[in-house]
């Protein structure tokens, strides 16, 4: 009977981490979905979304690349790398990216990372992993791909389907968030455009009756 109980304690006490843990990332999602709301700016949000990610524990670290046009990576934000922060910051401005970071930008599905050092042997943050596995997963929103975010995750959470889908999930509103800024800031742009037509087309009409 002893170790009946003592199995089931054990088990209960997994499932209470396991609850614990998924409560901390659900508080993660809805702190950052706020800040997509009132955040304007695409750097500032993806910087803050980081810190947010790993604020209470949900991820024990966070990083995002952000690819320009020609697939070449313009922006890296990450929040609690440590020592691994300068190593991806270097990789990342030298072209070559980490294997989890290509396979991710070839699936919108999410890159589950058991073992670092045998799924991602070239990866900068390597050593910074510690006994940590990782997930992967391309930011993206209808069919166009900025980017790419890893956050550290435990070991015996990488398999759980629900702890995949709230990593897709986050992906997925930093997706749409950059979308929605890419099309205020291009309505910014047609609107001053339209602006300055107007103030020419006033200035020309204007000299035409002048000279009338």
């Amino acid at each position: 009977f002893g170790w009946i109980m003592t199995s089931f304690l054990a088990r209960r006490r997994q499932d209470e981490l396991r609850i614990n843990h998924l409560n901390r990332v659900l508080v993660s999602i809805r702190n950052v979905n706020q800040l997509i709301v009132r955040e304007h700016n695409s750097e500032n949000l993806l910087k803050k979304a980081c810190s947010l990610l790993t604020e209470n524990r949900g991820y024990f670290s966070t990083w995002i690349l952000i690819l320009d046009d020609k697939g070449k990576v313009n922006f890296f934000t990450g929040s609690n790398l440590g020592d691994e922060e300068n190593r991806l910051k270097t990789i990342a401005a030298s072209g070559k990216l980490p294997l989890c970071a290509r396979r991710a930008l070839e699936t919108p599905s999410v890159i589950a990372i058991s073992e670092p050092s045998r799924d991602c042997p070239d990866c900068p943050a390597l050593h910074g992993y510690n006994d940590h596995a990782a997930f992967c997963c391309q930011i993206s929103h209808d069919n166009h791909v900025y980017g790419v975010m890893t956050a550290t995750i435990a070991r015996n959470s990488i398999d759980a389907a629900e702890e995949r889908a709230l990593f897709h999930e986050i992906a997925g509103d930093l997706g749409y968030a950059l979308h929605s800024l890419e099309q205020e800031q291009r309505q910014k742009e047609m609107e001053h455009n339209l602006m300055q037509h107007q103030e020419w087309l006033a200035t020309t009409l204007k000299s035409i009756g002048d000279a009338v």
